[in-house]
């Protein structure tokens, strides 16, 4: 009986952990899976429709999502410059982790590579936009824009690599979004919440055939967006403590990968 309870009360906290990874920019939810064991299972699981094994896991990181958001909202209204700063530093610190997984034929076909990377950056450039609507309005543009966004996110969160978070930074929604957790707004959540299931059931198994048939190319056009979204958290004034941040956001983001990728962690998830 208490084997039982710490098993169960494990698969809570991995999921407290996991919505780590979906709140903060840079790491990959994909990732995570990989490490804690069951990337593949999920997959296989969520292709079939079966999540009873998941339920606990479900509940950890639905808390952790409330939790998180509530600490990220109040550093975003309390020092916007400073954690944007943070934000843009994690978002950059991400670009490297993604091309990691192509490591070993980093430079086959450079020139190609240097082509679709570039396009990336010029089209997380030109697409990457501060304040897209306003989400809160409850308006028709609104529950498009979040169920759009929900499913690209939760789709993308899965790929090894690609961090969901990101994603909502690229698209000016990060803010939005925590936000709305924050105040409960129920509408715009369900809305949201509804995108990300059918990006997780639907366009996750699109992008993962997507990347693993031409994947040199999607990572470095993804490292590419990466890097163009940018613009979207670029501070108006630069300064020291600017710097200071981003560094330490970059830093953060650059140790917890290597940290995943050396973690012997294992799921009991059956």
């Amino acid at each position: 009986m208490v084997g039982g309870a710490q098993k169960y009360l494990k698969r809570f906290f991995h999921g407290v952990l996991f919505s780590l990874s979906i709140i903060l920019p840079g790491i990959s939810g994909g990732t995570v899976l990989l490490v804690l064991g069951f990337y593949e299972k999920v997959l296989d699981d969520l292709a079939a429709f079966r999540f009873r094994p998941y339920i606990t896991f479900g509940f950890g990181t639905l808390t952790g999502l409330f939790l998180w958001a509530f600490f990220f909202q109040k550093l975003i209204k309390s020092y916007p410059p400073l954690v944007f700063s943070f934000l843009l530093g994690a978002l950059w610190a991400s670009a490297p982790l993604v091309l990691k997984h192509n490591a070993q034929t980093l430079y086959d076909l450079l020139f190609k590579k240097i082509v679709f990377l570039l396009c990336g950056i010029l089209t997380g450039w030109l697409f990457a936009i501060e304040n897209p609507a306003e989400l809160l309005s409850e308006s028709p543009q609104s529950l498009i824009i979040l169920f759009g966004a929900g499913a690209i996110a939760s789709a993308t969160m899965l790929i090894p690599g690609i961090s969901g978070s990101a994603v909502l930074l690229m698209l000016g929604l990060y803010d939005d979004v925590l936000q709305l957790i924050n105040l409960a707004k129920l509408v715009p959540l369900l809305v949201f919440a509804t995108g990300c299931i059918g990006g997780i059931l639907g366009l996750a198994r699109v992008l993962l055939h997507l990347c693993r048939r031409y994947q040199m190319f999607f990572s470095f056009f993804t490292t590419g967006l990466i890097l163009g979204s940018g613009r979207a958290l670029f501070p108006a004034e630069i300064n020291l403590t600017v710097v200071l941040f981003a560094v330490c956001g970059a830093v953060m983001v650059s140790l917890w990968g290597k940290k995943l990728k050396s973690s012997p962690i294992k799921s009991e998830i059956r």
